[in-house]
């Protein structure tokens, strides 16, 4: 990778308009449809029989706990097999942080849009380069999309990140 990572990572934000993807933009659309009224979707309700075919291998959640000093620990729950799969280092994931797992700076630009989809409980979608696996870098896209087990606060994240293929 001749640039950093930093360079490569570019967030959508909220504009899920510039998804590419059509797995990804299939699987907001079933959130969508779980999300009904002010009330967060849970894990519980997330069928994962439901997911885009071909998607489960990309999809992760992630723990959101409340630090106590106004910030939060994301820890993954699941790691999709096939999008952390690719290094002997990332095979036993679950149960780590995402600084723990990820470069720092991808990390650090991961984080952020986490915390944009935890404080506006609203999803967020980028795109970036991933920090080089055994067979090098990989151009991705992913989404993150907020679930709650009490409706109101975002606890877990359910994320999905796919190779760009061209």
């Amino acid at each position: 990778m001749n640039s950093s990572y930093g360079s490569q990572f570019r967030s959508y934000g909220h504009d899920l308009s510039l998804v590419k993807d059509d797995r990804l933009k299939e699987l907001y659309t079933y959130w969508v449809t779980l999300h009904t009224g002010p009330s967060l979707p849970s894990r519980r309700q997330i069928d994962p029989l439901q997911f885009p075919e071909g998607l489960i291998g990309y999809v992760s959640l992630f723990d959101v706990i409340d630090d106590g000093n106004s910030g939060y620990r994301v820890i993954f729950r699941i790691a999709g097999s096939i999008s952390y799969g690719h290094n002997v280092i990332l095979k036993n994931i679950s149960g780590r942080e995402l600084h723990e797992v990820l470069t720092p700076e991808e990390a650090s630009m991961t984080v952020r849009d986490f915390l944009l989809v935890i404080t506006t409980r609203s999803p967020v979608a980028a795109t970036g380069v991933s920090f080089p696996f055994k067979h090098g870098s990989k151009p991705w896209e992913a989404i993150a999309l907020p679930l709650s087990s009490n409706g109101e606060r975002v606890d877990v994240l359910l994320t999905a990140r796919v190779p760009i293929t061209e």
